[in-house]
């Protein structure tokens, strides 16, 4: 009886192992990739972060863990424009042979100088991410291009579950829309002088031009910038004159520097918002629903 309980043992260990085996092997930039993918491929993928979910890609260091990780991907996600530059070395290091796809292609773009005719904060951000606002996922619509580029990548690598891909794209683009038609009519609906906030990071550009926001960012487009006092009274002044409603700190920093502008200014501090990265569990654990968080975090704190 006992042979026969460690047979069974056996099988099941090595049929777990082939299912394993046979799923494609994708690795991801960032955790909000992470999850895009997820949503797309399903039971048929394994997906890996090489930036672990709460830490900031901006200031990421590669670890030897990241190249053998990637040493055994079959498809490599990043979101480009400078975001991820990173993975460029990594991809020598490993020996990365396989398919890799740039999330953002075909997105219409937003230049770092643009986004501060949307933004007010610091304009010296070029030689951290050059000529782009790499923060495209904060407008929906962007997002659906995401996912029509994962689709196709997977498509190209998986062809034996390309319809599989193409309709959890679908269904997955439907409900982005959905989100983004809730988003703009919910925004729409209050009065201008409202529809401004503070953030740690120019990391907002698209979601303002999106859904018509002013965004005031303490830091520029990398959060490997520090503002200086000299920024820092300037943004109070800015808060104060044109009566900020509300400052929010984001998860991916320390709360201090945003509890500090709201001392100072008289704002309120709006709340924690979801940027560069999705959390561990909890409703913001995927992206869809730290979009919806973020939205109604700031529609709350600024109406």
């Amino acid at each position: 009886m006992k042979g026969w309980v460690k047979l069974a043992v056996v099988l099941v260990l090595s049929v777990a192992s082939l299912v394993a085996e046979s799923k494609v092997k994708v690795v991801t930039s960032f955790s909000i990739l992470q999850d895009m993918v997820q949503q797309i491929g399903g039971e048929a993928v394994e997906v890996v972060s090489l930036v672990p979910i709460g830490a900031d890609v901006h200031e990421f260091d590669p670890s030897p863990q990241s190249v053998a990780t990637l040493a055994n991907a079959n498809l490599l996600v990043i979101n480009g424009l400078g975001f991820d530059d990173w993975t460029q070395r990594l991809v020598k290091s490993a020996g990365y042979k396989g398919l890799t796809v740039v999330a953002t292609k075909g997105v219409v773009l937003i230049e770092v100088d643009e986004a501060h005719h949307h933004h007010d904060g610091p304009h010296h951000d070029h030689e951290h991410h050059g000529k782009w606002d790499p923060h495209a996922w904060q407008d929906l619509s962007n997002a659906v291009i995401y996912v029509q580029n994962i689709v196709e990548a997977l498509r190209k690598i998986d062809p034996e579950h390309a319809s599989d891909y193409e309709q959890r794209g679908d269904a997955y683009v439907a409900s982005i829309k959905l989100l983004d038609a809730e988003t703009k009519a919910k925004f729409a609906s209050l009065p201008p002088a409202r529809k401004q906030m503070v953030t740690n990071h120019d990391a907002f550009s698209y979601f303002a031009k999106a859904y018509g926001i002013k965004v005031h960012a303490a830091m520029g487009i990398s959060s490997a910038s520090r503002p200086s006092a000299k920024i820092i009274a300037s943004l109070i002044d800015e808060i104060k004159e044109e009566k900020v409603p509300a400052v929010f700190f984001e998860n991916i920093f320390n709360a201090r520097l945003i509890e500090q502008l709201a001392r100072d200014s008289g704002a309120k501090v709006g709340g924690k918002l979801y940027t560069d990265s999705i959390s561990e569990s909890g409703p913001t654990s995927t992206y869809l629903g730290m979009f919806q968080y973020n939205v109604d975090t700031i529609f709350n704190a600024i109406r």
